[in-house]
């Protein structure tokens, strides 16, 4: 699973799984679901993301949880996003 906020574009996105995107779908305003060739829900983008999370301050993180940096990232990049997150927190 990988976190990422970016500030630019004031969007929260939870990756569940790096499979490829067949198709999305806006579950509630701002809020989209992408799915798998299955079905499957691979990901949720939240858009606006700083006004739906009030007492948040937010700003540039990602966070990856370690079964998926296992298997998408470097060792230097896990180490990178790693201080990234603790820097962020």
């Amino acid at each position: 699973m990988k976190i990422v906020y970016d500030d630019e574009v004031d969007v929260l996105t939870i990756t569940l799984n790096a499979d490829p995107v067949a198709d999305s779908d806006e579950v509630h305003p701002g809020v989209i679901f992408d799915y798998d060739n299955s079905g499957k829900a691979i990901s949720i983008e939240v858009l606006d993301a700083s006004r739906r999370f009030e007492n948040l301050q937010l700003e540039n993180f990602q966070i990856l949880i370690p079964d998926y940096a296992e298997k998408n990232t470097t060792e230097r990049n896990k180490r990178e996003v790693t201080a990234a997150a603790v820097s962020a927190i």
